[in-house]
């Protein structure tokens, strides 16, 4: 466990030396979210069990292809699925989930939903900043770097984060990507 959590610090402190000299790229093609989202899911569904915690991966209806460098995206997940469950107490869920959205523009809107105790508004306002983890009863591993690297490699991509909560409600993490199918074929 201790070596793992080594891994993922080396890891963000890396990725996120690397986003900040323009080093780190991302490749997006056609993909279809569905795989993806079970990629990131199966990936942290031990982890999620051994706290007692539902982890649920809603698969879209419909294939959904987004501009996505999958394995970015899932680094994207992996981040956001890992701070849920962190957040999330025992008995509680954790929801991924991907639609398509036609406002304000069309694109893809992927989120993750937790049963946690919620951030406050002026949490929220911090919360994808460098180096900030917002205070919590338990213990919080990682320098606050998970956030701020899937805002940037999120814009890599050219979509957008957000979050929305309220205390005591838990908290929703929202990204968008852009949907392949409404990109314009090169002459």
């Amino acid at each position: 466990r201790n070596s793992r959590r080594l891994t993922e610090l080396i890891r963000s402190i890396l990725d996120f030396s690397k986003l900040q000299s323009g080093r780190l790229s991302v490749h997006p093609e056609p993909a279809d979210l569905g795989p993806i989202l079970t990629e990131a899911g199966d990936g942290l569904l031990p982890w999620a069990k051994t706290k007692g915690i539902n982890l649920v991966v809603r698969q879209p209806q419909q294939p959904i292809l987004a501009l996505a460098d999958g394995k970015r995206v899932v680094q994207i997940l992996t981040n956001l699925i890992s701070n849920a469950i962190k957040s999330t107490p025992r008995s509680g869920t954790v929801l991924v989930a991907a639609s398509r959205a036609a406002n304000p523009e069309p694109c893809v809107i992927i989120g993750v939903r937790d049963t946690g105790p919620g951030i406050s508004k002026e949490g929220l306002n911090k919360i994808f900043a460098k180096f900030v983890q917002l205070e919590s009863s338990e213990p919080r591993e990682g320098v606050g770097l998970g956030l701020s690297i899937v805002r940037e490699l999120v814009s890599l991509h050219g979509g957008k984060t957000w979050a929305e909560s309220e205390l005591g409600k838990g908290a929703t993490f929202y990204f968008t990507l852009p949907l392949a199918e409404d990109r314009p074929e090169p002459d």
